[in-house]
């Protein structure tokens, strides 16, 4: 059976709504500190918040893992020099996880319209790295959005311990539909991690370029090592009909 894993954010979702969800989270920081009598100024929140975000992007470069919501937390709680009860801590952590379902991206275009087109001939899987909202979160942010049914598989690298570019994760994802390097390819927006990850275990990748603020992340290199550039998912499925016949998988 032929393979296609793909990539989350940024190749299936956007960032839209991203304002609304640190909204919702900058006010469950505010009313946990008003509970404990802190005061803390904006500048201050806004400040520990980009600490707990840098604390994950320094993470998930070096070491190839993501942290957990907990662990963002905690270096929040961090940076605000406060100790903080471990009750509260884990409300603010189900506001954080839970954020995206009250203010979900939306798919990209395309993809509504070819991910059954897809799923006709090759089994799906979803390998996705996380960072405020864990796998459990996500998989219903999917179902909301339609495309859940699609995957046989979705591995999360909170659930996973591991994040790409790291062959672990995507072995997880071929273990779970029961297929063969040799029979994969992989689709996401990240040289670093989508592209190096699926190219080192010995998969097809193709560079999905289709959303620009994948670049505020990661800025995008001149050249690639993927085998082919997406930029529409309405040409996917020709791409992948054309590498599958070059390879012959």
């Amino acid at each position: 059976m032929q393979i296609i894993t793909i990539d989350l954010w940024n190749t299936l979702v956007d960032s839209s709504n991203g304002d609304e969800r640190r909204r919702i989270r900058f006010e469950a920081l505010r009313k946990a500190l008003r509970g404990l009598g802190a005061t803390r100024t904006d500048e201050e929140l806004r400040n520990a918040y980009i600490a707990g975000q840098q604390a994950f992007l320094d993470v998930w470069r070096r070491a190839h893992r993501t942290l957990t919501t907990s662990e963002i937390i905690g270096e929040i709680w961090a940076s605000l020099n406060i100790e903080v009860p471990e009750h509260v801590h884990e409300d603010v952590v189900t506001v954080f996880a839970e954020s995206i379902l009250h203010a979900p991206p939306r798919l990209l275009g395309g993809v509504a319209e070819t991910l059954p087109v897809l799923a006709v001939t090759n089994r799906l899987a979803l390998i996705s790295d996380t960072a405020f909202s864990p796998g459990r979160i996500l998989r219903l942010v999917l179902e909301r959005l339609g495309i859940a049914r699609y995957f046989t598989a979705m591995v999360f690298s909170d659930e996973a311990g591991v994040s790409k570019p790291r062959p672990e994760i995507f072995q997880k994802a071929l273990e779970a539909v029961d297929g063969n390097v040799e029979d994969c390819i992989h689709i996401g927006d990240i040289e670093r991690t989508d592209i190096a990850g699926a190219k080192r275990l010995g998969c097809k990748a193709i560079l999905y370029t289709g959303d620009p603020a994948t670049q505020l992340i990661e800025p995008r290199q001149d050249q690639t090592a993927a085998d082919a550039v997406l930029q529409s998912w309405y040409d996917a499925p020709a791409i992948i009909q054309r590498l599958r016949v070059a390879a012959r998988i």
